[in-house]
């Protein structure tokens, strides 16, 4: 298969480095006319994976508390260990408040892979009161589904899901062999925003053989810290890194040939 490069997905890149959150001023609240939001971070039990595997142990806990009503929001960022942890949130006294989560693991400043997510909505706060909010993450599934059998060269489509907290543009990769690890090396196949399918060539090869395919997206821009980049958190699936069961299609060859005659 022809190796593909950084090019697609590289504009992707600098586009959303230049448009990464920029500075804001400290969210402040009145205490007289607000009240709080309190949740307690603390592992779960057995967290599985798509294929039923154990998901990795997160570094950290991201937390984004929002009104969509009056447009308050305010976001809390928790390094989790073994323990729990108990985190506050003080917000305008109202109702319609929602509260949104994801965990990751930190790999390097580049590569925080998020793992699960969870939501909490129609919250409602009373001045000087404090409101316990429950959730318990659970795995971000993206399941892809493809045809049993491709052609190789020719068109198939993919199909997807859209989870909530995952950004909406998704890319792909196809290969004729397995892939040996999670990375955004040859993820130039844009799926587009918004989508649930997306018809594409599979890898063109000269016997039949197997097709694996990989996307690749990454968090929404609603949960990134001013001068975070969003394209620093990043889910893959299935995942090679987690032990994900990879997502094939049989891949032939074209029917029929050129036949040549040559007379000497």
């Amino acid at each position: 298969m022809k190796r593909l490069t950084f090019a697609a997905l590289g504009s992707a890149l600098l586009l959303a480095s230049c448009n990464q959150a920029q500075t804001q001023p400290p969210v402040t609240v009145d205490p007289a006319t607000s009240g709080v939001i309190t949740f307690t971070l603390k592992p779960a039990a057995a967290p599985q994976g798509l294929s039923g595997q154990a998901l990795p142990t997160p570094t950290n806990v991201r937390v984004l508390v929002s009104n969509p009503t009056t447009g308050f929001k305010v976001i809390k960022d928790v390094a989790v260990g073994t323990g729990s942890a108990t985190v506050e949130a003080r917000v305008p006294a109202r109702d319609g408040y929602k509260v949104e989560a994801f965990s990751y693991l930190i790999k390097s400043q580049y590569d925080k892979r998020v793992l699960k997510d969870g939501l909490a909505g129609n919250i409602t706060v009373a001045a000087g009161q404090t409101t316990q909010i429950n959730m318990t993450l659970q795995p971000i599934v993206m399941s892809i589904k493809i045809p049993t059998t491709v052609t190789a060269g020719e068109k198939f489509t993919a199909t997807y899901d859209q989870p909530r907290s995952l950004h909406p543009q998704v890319y792909f990769r196809l290969s004729a062999k397995p892939f040996i690890k999670d990375e955004v090396v040859d993820m130039s196949l844009s799926g587009g925003s918004y989508k649930s399918s997306f018809e594409m060539n599979a890898p063109a090869s000269e016997t039949n053989a197997t097709m694996y395919i990989q996307a690749m997206r990454w968090i929404d821009e609603r949960f990134v810290q001013p001068g975070e980049s969003y394209t620093n958190f990043l889910y893959y699936a299935p995942s090679v890194d987690n032990g994900d069961a990879p997502v094939t299609a049989t891949l032939t060859v074209p029917e029929g040939g050129i036949g040549i005659g040559i007379g000497y």
